[in-house]
């Protein structure tokens, strides 16, 4: 199945309809533990042109936001379209990807300043099982739930082809909504899954299979079909501090964390913690000063992550703040100003850039605000979907 994915075009149509059939050639509503029905894949097709070309996506949007406790500063009418057109865009890749039905890391396969690389395209058709078909999974369960159930039972089908000895609930889950298994979630009870726990300001420390940085990435045959996960091929984990200073560290495996397992004072220590990160244009880490970029006059752009403003959103909703006007305990932070600075990261073709900068500037930063080294990834455009949903993590 081919989609054209070009930036720009937007809304695309459907091709070949001898291709669109690769879709349902290899059903997996029979393997075990599927939630996927055969009526799900009768439907697929339809549903996949219909929230493409069609007004589908909208009207799921619309749905969704009814049900969700964040009260957006942005017209209602704007946050529809621009969640419709993301959620198209999410669902065109997953048709993109025919017969895997996962979400490929960079899907355009181009970066912020329009170009491409060999890197790009490896990335194009690498599908990273967790994170980002473990999220986009969830975010279609709320949106459009027969491709959501698909999506999942496919990535956990991957995962036990590629990964059988790993365990497929850990920290990561925390983002659907899903304790993880060392906290007595789904998998607690498998041999594999006996990982662990690390205490309220820690946490395990991550690694990717395979990893880009080695030598030979570019040069594996695709598709490549990879993970996050918190440890090596012999299991060994290592447990690490959470940073006091690290939003993405605080927000994500911290207050979503311990706001799943009802511990809601710390959750709300820890969002405090990141919104005390947040400088008016991002949240300041570690990473954001590293990649910070001279301009032209010799001052620095600071670039920040847009994953980090989703997360921020996603904690409000967990510990009752989403209908707020002002965040964390003491109202710090202007809700307004977070949304504003992520849909700016939006692009012409309703995927969202990995990276934006505080101010347009020369250097790396001048292509509208957006760095050269940004990409459109499966990773933050779930993130986004699931953050303007429904509240899944207050238990």
């Amino acid at each position: 199945m081919k989609w054209n994915a070009r930036a720009g075009r937007g809304w695309t149509l459907w091709t070949a309809a001898a291709a669109s059939l690769a879709l349902l050639l290899t059903p997996q509503w029979a393997h075990a533990g599927a939630i996927a029905s055969q009526a799900d894949y009768g439907q697929e097709k339809q549903l996949v042109a219909a929230n493409t070309t069609g007004g589908a996506a909208l009207e799921a949007v619309a749905t969704v936001r009814a049900d969700s406790p964040l009260i957006s500063s942005l017209p209602a009418d704007e946050l529809n379209n621009r969640l419709a057109r993301l959620l198209a865009w999410v669902v065109r890749d997953y048709a993109n990807s025919g017969e895997l039905r996962l979400l490929s890391a960079a899907p355009e396969g181009a970066n912020g300043a329009g170009q491409r690389n060999t890197r790009l395209h490896t990335l194009q058709k690498t599908y990273w099982l967790q994170n980002n078909s473990l999220y986009g999974g969830q975010a279609l369960l709320e949106y459009v739930p027969a491709l959501g159930r698909i999506l999942s039972d496919s990535w956990r089908t991957k995962w036990e082809e590629k990964f059988a000895s790993f365990c497929p609930d850990t920290e990561s889950s925390v983002v659907v909504g899903e304790a993880p298994a060392y906290d007595g979630g789904r998998g607690a009870g498998e041999a594999r899954c006996r990982l662990p726990q690390p205490s309220a300001w820690q946490m395990l420390r991550m690694r990717q299979y395979p990893r880009p940085g080695e030598s030979d990435f570019d040069s594996r045959p695709t598709p490549i079909i990879g993970t996050d996960y918190p440890g090596d091929q012999n299991a060994n984990m290592q447990i690490a501090p959470m940073g006091k200073t690290a939003a993405r560290d605080l927000l994500k495996y911290g207050c979503l964390r311990q706001a799943l397992l009802g511990h809601k004072d710390v959750a709300s220590e820890m969002f405090d913690l990141a919104l005390a990160q947040w400088d008016g244009s991002g949240f300041l880490e570690a990473k954001s000063r590293r990649d910070s970029a001279d301009d032209d006059n010799g001052g620095a752009t600071t670039i920040y992550w847009t994953r980090d403003l989703a997360l921020a959103i996603m904690c409000a909703n967990a510990l009752g703040q989403g209908e707020l006007e002002r965040w964390g305990s003491h109202g710090q932070v202007v809700k307004a100003s977070i949304e504003q600075k992520l849909w700016s990261a939006q692009s012409s073709s309703g995927g969202v850039w990995t990276n934006y900068c505080g101010e347009a500037g020369g250097g790396k930063c001048d292509h509208g605000g957006i760095p050269r080294f940004a990409k459109q990834t499966n990773e933050i455009a779930p993130l986004v979907l699931l953050a303007y949903g429904r509240n899944i993590w207050s238990k």
